[in-house]
């Protein structure tokens, strides 16, 4: 199955699935290990304590940048910075 099959029904971008075979972790076609592992990843896909475990370690500036690209997430962003900073 090709990756823009795949994305039709799958929560995982197809912009990610492109970097993804860019960095020769998946294939396209999808073999059938390349599936199991999409659906594992698709478990866990937008968890909060996932995403902001990976964002702890990008600098404070950075997590800024990219926090402000998104309308409305000025509060997880607060939430985030709270969490970090008492840890």
């Amino acid at each position: 199955m090709k990756i823009k099959e795949y994305e039709k029904f799958s929560i995982i971008p197809l912009p990610t699935l492109r970097m993804m075979v860019d960095a020769k972790i998946i294939h396209n076609p999808l073999t059938r290990e390349d599936c199991i592992g999409l659906g594992f990843l698709e478990q866990i896909w937008g968890e909060e304590d996932l995403i902001f475990a990976q964002m702890k370690e990008m600098p404070s500036s950075d997590r800024q940048l990219l926090f402000n690209e998104f309308s409305g997430l000025q509060e997880s962003y607060d939430e985030h910075q709270r969490l970090c900073v008492n840890k």
